[in-house]
């Protein structure tokens, strides 16, 4: 079983739930340089996690819920991210710039492919931050763009009779534009200190007309993971993408499992079938006073809202 201070090679899962891993009964690896992007991590750098259940969807639109959101933390990228001590920090985007009165924020991006080798530009924000109002596609997460220009007209529009044409030329009145391929504009209705947090969610991250999001086979990645295997109600496999330009990824494997039972996923922990597994309530004393488990459990916060 994996050790703690491996933990520090899982780059971008987004995990946030009490859990355990194994004691740690070695040193660091030696050497200081990490691997480039080029580089494969060590075959034997697999992480094995319970996600608790089947994501419904990973369609970064239309995710509304925790398992979904834990696959999409690593398989996509947001403009904006966040550190371990949750200051918001670039992610796609380089840096950005809001305007004096604070109703105009300007992202700027840096060099980023999608696994598929194709540029992420400016104008997939564009695309996407669209889906993501358009009526049509009732998605679960539309409102946070409700601070931008031309959201509420979008939102209020009855798809039950409008045309496809006009909610298409209402989408265009959205207060987003792509001025060239690395710059990225949001026009705000009023100033919103709060709204770079917006650009963090997983609901923004860049997408291209014609991506699918329904298996493994064809789902293109943002992020630092792709998807190589979604084994439906049984478990996903993550492996590095090779054309992420961020930090070094440092894992060969991630192992999602799906179990839905947190005893069951205890049980699967014990038996050395997990690296990271759920706590149920009823053994959280057993846990507590076993000399082995009681150092091995991971507790922190969670950056949620329920």
């Amino acid at each position: 079983m994996w050790f703690k201070k491996s933990m520090g090679a899982l780059v971008a899962l987004g995990l946030v739930l009490a859990a355990c891993t194994s004691p740690s009964a070695s040193t660091e690896p030696s050497g200081s340089a990490q691997p480039s992007v080029s580089q494969a991590p060590p075959a034997e750098q697999v992480l094995r996690v319970d996600i608790g259940n089947e994501p419904p969807s990973l369609d970064p639109t239309q995710a509304t819920d925790s398992a979904s959101i834990q696959v999409l933390r690593s398989t996509t990228y947001p403009l904006a991210y966040f550190d371990g001590d949750l200051n918001v920090v670039p992610g796609l985007a380089d840096d950005w710039d809001v305007s004096a009165d604070g109703t105009e924020i300007t992202f700027r991006l840096g060099a980023h492919k999608y696994s598929n080798g194709e540029d992420i530009v400016a104008e997939d924000f564009v695309y996407s931050w669209q889906r993501l109002a358009d009526p049509r596609e009732a998605a679960g997460y539309s409102y946070v763009l409700a601070d931008v220009v031309g959201y509420d007209d979008i939102s209020a529009i009855d798809t039950a009779t409008a045309t496809d044409a006009e909610i298409d030329a209402a989408l265009l009145t959205l207060g987003v534009s792509a001025p060239d391929s690395s710059t990225f504009v949001v026009k705000l209705k009023h100033a919103a200190s709060y709204f770079v947090y917006i650009a963090t969610l997983w609901v923004t991250v860049p997408q291209k007309a014609g991506m699918t999001w329904g298996e493994a086979d064809g789902y293109v990645s943002s992020g630092p993971m792709i998807m190589t295997e979604w084994n439906h109600n049984s478990n996903i496999v993550l492996e590095p993408n090779t054309e992420w330009g961020g930090d070094p990824v440092t894992i060969a494997r991630i192992e999602l499992s799906m179990i839905d039972d947190p005893a069951a996923s205890l049980a699967a922990y014990e038996a050395d079938e997990l690296d990271i597994g759920a706590v149920p309530t009823q053994e959280i004393g057993r846990i507590q006073d076993d000399p082995q488990l009681s150092g091995e459990v991971l507790e922190g916060a969670v950056l949620s809202i329920y």
